[in-house]
């Protein structure tokens, strides 16, 4: 696999995959479920606002954690935007609230189909309800792992099946355990927050 697709698809597995009751509402459109203080989609809205002054087209690629996270909701947060008319892939991670300047990482030539890509107004279930809801369902099912990692992808990515996403699922990862409690891995609906386990 070429670089270039290294920076999509790749970074789909590292945004995504480098990877409690339900909490807030799961209707609220990004800004104003950000206004309502999810960490999530408050660094998604200003992730936006970043990529907008460079690429104004950007389409919203894949999202999640920047890697593993030891507290209950990620502090740190990565976002990867492709443009349309440029074919250019651009990176912008939050990090405690703060945004960092989007990042080139050139010209993709992965195959992506943009024009069925899920849109950030239309995810109903963010990344913290997504962690929120498989937590959930975990503590039912026994010991929860203590560290977590959650992705999604918001356009076909070509490879992303294969390494277990889909467009419209939050995947959740919980590591760090011990013996068999070592890893619990879940996927989250986008729209409805549907919640199954993977093996």
């Amino acid at each position: 696999m070429s670089l270039r697709r290294i920076s999509i698809a790749g970074a789909c597995l590292a945004v995504a995959c480098a990877l409690a009751s339900c909490a807030g509402s799961a209707t609220k459109p990004a800004a104003d479920a950000a206004a309502s203080g999810d960490a999530y989609n408050a660094a998604s809205v200003k992730a936006r606002a970043a990529v907008e002054k460079v690429a104004p087209d950007a389409v919203l690629v894949s999202s999640g954690s920047k890697g593993v996270s030891a507290v209950a909701v990620p502090a740190s947060w990565a976002f990867v935007y492709l443009s349309p008319s440029t074919k250019h892939a651009w990176n912008v991670t939050v990090d405690g609230g703060k945004v960092s300047a989007p990042s080139d990482v050139g010209e993709s030539s992965a195959a992506l189909d943009l024009k069925n890509a899920i849109t950030e107004d239309q995810v109903k279930v963010s990344a913290v309800e997504a962690i929120d809801r498989a937590r959930s369902r975990a503590k039912a099912q026994g010991d929860v792992p203590p560290s977590v990692m959650v992705g999604g992808t918001f356009v076909n990515v070509e490879g992303s099946e294969a390494m277990g996403m889909s467009p419209g699922l939050w995947t959740v990862v919980f590591t760090g355990g011990k013996g068999a409690a070592g890893e619990k891995r879940y996927q989250v609906n986008m729209d409805n927050g549907a919640v199954g386990a993977v093996k």
